[in-house]
């Protein structure tokens, strides 16, 4: 089997795939990854700037930050309306999500967590959450996405060392056209080159203190 549920370091699950040596999140902890890259230095850094929050997540894997999300907007009261958009080449199939259904954030709302995954769906989780998924290339997804209408993006692809076709600098080139101003995009990566590609395009780029187990992350802002 190319694809395992394994455990990190906060007890959280990720997801190893054997052909690309590569895991969906830091074993260091599943869970204080998300919540650290994708809702501190992204979510609670926009929540001020907009009223609806169009969130796009490029890499939806397991459906983490897209779960975590949810929970801070319904769960802690972020009086906030949210879109989510989530694209994904490779959507898990159904009994690895049940499995990873068994573990921390997930077994809180099973129910909720099954629909995030559902294939072929766009979904009103709640009054103030709505997803839509969009199984497909980024870049034939991206054509769907209009311009200017999306104020966050989680980019969660594998690193570049494992998928470099995601780290191209004409992906980003689209991603500042379907951003709005002030907008935000937030990664685990802090790659010299893909830094340097971010000023390039138009990105005031913000080097942050990483997750645990990794020294830097980075905030890109279009201004």
């Amino acid at each position: 089997m190319m694809l395992e549920v394994v455990l990190t370091k906060d007890n959280s699950p990720t997801i190893y795939n054997r052909e690309m040596n590569a895991f969906y999140h830091s074993v260091f902890g599943a869970i204080q990854e998300s919540e650290y890259v994708f809702i501190k230095n992204g979510l609670e850094y926009v929540k001020d700037k907009f009223d609806t929050i169009h969130i796009l997540e490029i890499g939806f894997g397991s459906g983490m930050n897209c779960f975590l999300t949810y929970q801070k907007c319904v769960e802690d009261g972020l009086d906030k309306k949210i879109n989510y958009i989530g694209i994904e080449k490779f959507p898990l199939d159904v009994q690895l999500v049940e499995k990873l259904s068994e573990f921390q954030p997930f077994c809180r709302d099973v129910e909720t967590f099954m629909l995030i995954h559902a294939v072929d769906i766009t979904v009103d989780l709640h009054k103030n959450f709505f997803v839509r998924k969009m199984w497909m290339d980024i870049q034939d997804a991206l054509k769907e996405i209009e311009n200017n209408s999306i104020h966050l993006i989680y980019y969660d692809a594998f690193a570049p060392s494992s998928q470099p076709e995601m780290w191209k600098k004409e992906i980003f080139e689209i991603l500042f056209e379907k951003i709005v101003n002030g907008a935000v995009l937030v990664t685990f990566c802090a790659k010299g080159q893909f830094k340097r590609d971010l000023k390039e395009i138009g990105f005031e780029v913000q080097s942050l203190k990483g997750a645990l187990g990794k020294r830097e992350m980075t905030r890109a802002i279009k201004v």
